[in-house]
């Protein structure tokens, strides 16, 4: 192998060296976003889950309420019987 071979070898090694770093720096780059984009989403998600659930507690409250009361047609009818 001559010289001129060799520096184009060696320009060669270097280029794809220089491109294989910049591809996993983009990598990890995407792989970090990625991931702050799952955590917001999960919050979101979390967020909208305790909403439900608080609004779920607040009609079983209700139909508590409803069950509980004196005036219940299903109570008024058994102390017909």
């Amino acid at each position: 192998m001559n010289p001129f071979e060799m520096v184009i070898v060696i320009v060669l090694i270097g280029a794809g060296a220089g491109v294989f770093k910049t591809y996993l720096q983009h990598k990890e780059g995407l792989s970090r976003k990625q991931s702050a984009n799952d955590t917001d989403d999960l919050s979101t998600k979390l967020m909208n889950q305790e909403r439900v659930i608080q609004a779920l507690k607040k009609r079983i409250e209700a139909l508590e309420s409803i069950v509980i009361r004196d005036d219940y047609e299903l109570n008024r009818k058994f102390r017909e019987l």
